[in-house]
């Protein structure tokens, strides 16, 4: 990619840091804040969006599900993951440390086939291009509204409980490049 992608910078108490591809979950971890050109889900918006019209593309070596159901799955959690946090009440989260979740979040990844996904982000045997691109619409839209959402307003995650406001954009983030990164696999 660009330079940028390269020598990202950030500024934590006026210290200037190289960004690292390699130590990205790290960072992530810390909350350290990159200046990021693109952030709250937009790269991975436009990864859907470069990638629709593969759609029905397959390679059962890497996945047994075509591109559209990874793409599809993407939207789904981000669209459900962003309506729970929306409608959380900040009075019950509770601040705790989760191995499993420091594990994922430093290492900046998740293994594969490793968990099954809820049914309900669980796409349809018939993925649609005109329902992928009503599912981007809806998350433009709650990407609207995220910066009105408290920090403590958060997701509940089957292993890694629950998530706050940036945790959870973390979470979406990563869940997100997974799938892409199988995506990538099936299209080489």
């Amino acid at each position: 990619m660009e330079t940028i992608n390269n020598f990202r910078s950030c500024q934590s108490s006026k210290i200037e840091i190289n960004y690292n591809p390699a130590f990205a979950g790290f960072f992530l971890y810390l909350q350290i804040p990159f200046k990021i050109q693109n952030s709250m889900l937009e790269q991975e918006l436009s990864f859907i969006k470069e990638h629709l019209h593969y759609l029905e593309k397959e390679n059962v070596a890497v996945s047994k599900v075509s591109v559209g159901w990874h793409l599809d799955h993407s939207l789904k959690v981000i669209n459900t993951v962003l309506d729970i946090l929306k409608q959380s009440d900040t009075e019950e989260y509770e601040k705790k440390f989760n191995f499993f979740r420091f594990y994922i979040f430093l290492k900046g990844s998740f293994p594969r086939g490793k968990v099954k996904s809820p049914k309900r982000v669980l796409p349809p045997e018939i993925i649609l291009i005109k329902a992928l691109e009503e599912q981007i619409r809806l998350v433009e839209n709650s990407l609207k509204n995220y910066p009105s959402i408290q920090e403590n307003q958060f997701f509940t995650h089957p292993i890694f409980k629950q998530l706050n406001k940036k945790q959870t954009l973390k979470f979406l983030k990563l869940h997100s490049q997974h799938h892409f990164k199988i995506i990538q696999d099936i299209l080489k």
